[in-house]
């Protein structure tokens, strides 16, 4: 028996002798494919963009599956029937060079193919978030927002804040929210680039704006920021961004009375998918005031947040002045 070193292709000539006789009794001649596994790459369903390490592949869960393609150095007919695959789905059939990995499960999963002593491995991370609307307490304590404060509102605290009870700076009235993202599979921010992680928020909002009984400001399903985004994965595996809607004076006071009601849906994605790579949270702010009724005390008679979808009211809830009052109670009053 013979045993190669290296994979090539020998010209082999063989001959049977007998070491008293004078000629070779027999001799013939073959090729010999020594056969290794040269690479191991993804060709479809996975990226490295925002991946630390050149083994190191990313995905969002439901995207479809992920194709793996080996190469055999050399690659002769039946060849590639010496594969072992692991990790995988499925094989193809007619060609076992080529696998595939369904991503319906978040997970990290290392694939493997091996030609006898020769292998190599890749690591799929297969990525999701889990949103959470918190508008109680203060920020996440891993929230990087924790060091970088925005000015002119009242974070770390969460929750609807006035002006006039809690002295804010940026109008009569807002919504202070955090949307954590909870990302699967546990350790990943471990394979993300520090520096941007290719995860991002995406948000529409539905919203109308009342001053003194008319309509002001009316939109409906168009993108919505959010602004203070910061694509940094904490070290437990989560996002972050905050949000504020607020209840303007205008231009600097209001006249009378002003009313907000926002409807929003926020999503997260990666990798700049047309997908997302998240549930859907649906959460809705409400807020109202009156100057005329409030007589040097807190206009703001109304300020909510609430998680779901919420039925407005299909018009200004104050009549115009001189009358501001409302129509009827709408039934998010207390």
């Amino acid at each position: 028996m013979h045993t190669y070193a290296t994979n090539d292709v020998y010209d082999v000539d063989l001959q049977v002798t007998c070491p008293p006789c004078p000629t070779v009794l027999a001799e013939d001649s073959l090729i010999v494919f020594v056969v290794a596994l040269k690479s191991l790459t993804v060709t479809r369903g996975a990226t490295q963009n925002h991946m630390v390490g050149d083994k190191t592949w990313g995905t969002i869960k439901n995207s479809g599956v992920v194709v793996f393609k080996a190469t055999l150095e050399p690659d002769p007919d039946g060849a590639a029937d010496l594969i072992r695959w692991s990790g995988v789905t499925n094989v193809e059939p007619t060609d076992r060079t080529t696998a595939y990995l369904v991503t319906s499960e978040s997970a990290r999963q290392s694939v493997k193919a091996a030609v006898g002593t020769s292998s190599d491995t890749l690591d799929v991370w297969i990525m999701w978030a889990t949103l959470e609307l918190r508008a109680t307490d203060k920020l996440w304590p891993t929230d990087p927002f924790n060091q970088r404060l925005p000015i002119g509102y009242l974070f770390p605290d969460l929750g609807p804040k006035t002006r006039f009870r809690d002295h804010l700076q940026v109008g009569l009235a807002d919504g202070q929210i955090e949307m954590v993202g909870h990302l699967e599979p546990s350790g990943v921010n471990a394979v993300l680039a520090p520096s941007d992680s290719g995860w991002s928020f995406t948000q529409r909002a539905t919203a109308s704006v009342c001053d003194n009984g008319t309509v002001a400001e009316s939109v409906r399903n168009i993108p919505d920021g959010p602004e203070l985004t910061i694509p940094v994965v904490s070290s437990d595996d989560r996002i972050f961004y905050l949000d504020a809607p607020v209840l303007l004076a205008a231009p600097a006071v209001i006249d009378h009375t002003r009313e907000y009601y926002a409807q929003l849906d926020a999503i997260a994605t990666w990798n700049g998918e047309g997908h997302r790579a998240s549930d859907q949270i649906t959460w809705n702010y409400t807020a109202v005031a009156n100057q005329d009724a409030a007589l040097g005390s807190d206009p703001v008679v109304v300020n909510a947040i609430g998680l779901g979808r919420e039925v407005f009211p299909a018009r200004c809830v104050y009549l115009p002045f001189p009358f501001d009052v409302p129509f009827a109670r709408y039934h998010r009053w207390k």
